[in-house]
């Protein structure tokens, strides 16, 4: 196995934590040269009972098993490492000679990621600890994307539920007029559908691999933004006293997702009025600043 000739080093901030497990010192011994000289903080064991305690010191994001080793083989290292908690190290690849086909086959069987045909190919070697640093690495982020994604369409599904006990408990204890009953029946009817599309939104969300954050943008008017909101706190706002005041152009148009944009504003404006003394006023303002609002 040759090493490369000109490998641009990866960035410190992308140094992989990588083990290499083999019980051919030579070869340690080239592998480590290889990969350290790219830049990743690099481990080394020469037996299967070596690596699992090298593992449990620091579990590493990628581990390069050797398949043949006296003693425990690569195959019972593999199934150990995968019986961890959360699956153990995020990649495990291979390494065995092209005359082990079968080894390799239950290798793949039993969790590890690819494998690697000896002899090596230092430049290959190289890249594929490259590639699969930045795979992992992608799917973890999509996935904590996904947590949060989840996380917010939650939170967001509090203020109805809120919104709803507060018009309940205002149609429960005080006399309404028939008007103010018609608007606060809409208004149940509006957070229901609105809940509905949250829980769709979480149950989507939940079937993803990774979650993605998408927008739907189109064009809207402030006003049919803000009224519909408003009206969702007219009812109680009229029973405390509390004024809502908006200074914005209602028929300036602007370019939004109004779903997402509704639900920032009504967190928003629930709190606002949450922490409102009776009597008192909550303004909202849309100003345009260089074709910004």
């Amino acid at each position: 196995m040759t090493r490369p000739v000109s490998a641009r080093p990866v960035m410190s901030g992308d140094a992989g934590d990588i083990l290499i497990v083999d019980d051919f010192v030579d070869t340690l011994a080239l592998y480590e040269a290889l990969l350290t000289d790219d830049g990743h903080h690099v481990r080394v064991a020469q037996s299967g009972v070596e690596a699992l305690r090298r593992v449990e010191e620091r579990e590493p994001e990628v581990v390069l098993l050797d398949v043949s080793m006296p003693g425990m083989d690569g195959m019972e290292v593999l199934k150990w490492l995968r019986a961890r908690p959360n699956g153990g190290p995020s990649v495990i690849m291979l390494t065995a000679a092209r005359r082990e086909p079968s080894a390799i086959e239950s290798g793949l069987r039993e969790g590890a990621d690819a494998y690697l045909a000896k002899p090596i190919d230092g430049r290959e070697l190289v890249a594929r600890a490259r590639g699969a640093l930045e795979s992992f690495r992608l799917k973890r982020q999509l996935e904590a994307q996904r947590r949060d994604h989840i996380a917010m369409l939650v939170h967001d599904l509090r203020h109805p539920l809120a919104s709803l006990v507060l018009i309940a408990e205002l149609l429960d204890v005080g006399i309404v007029s028939e008007e103010e009953r018609r608007e606060a029946v809409e208004t149940i009817r509006r957070l229901s559908t609105e809940m509905g599309r949250l829980v769709d939104d979480v149950l989507m969300a939940s079937r993803l691999e990774a979650g993605v954050f998408s927008v739907a943008p189109e064009s809207v008017t402030i006003g049919e933004l803000v009224d519909v909101s408003l009206r969702t706190f007219e009812l109680a706002a009229s029973r405390r006293k509390i004024e809502f005041i908006v200074e914005a152009n209602r028929e300036a148009k602007v370019r939004v997702d109004p779903l997402k944009l509704r639900q920032a504003i009504d967190n928003l404006l629930a709190n606002a009025f949450k922490f409102t003394p009776r009597g008192g006023k909550v303004r909202f303002s849309a100003r345009d600043r260089k074709s910004v609002v």
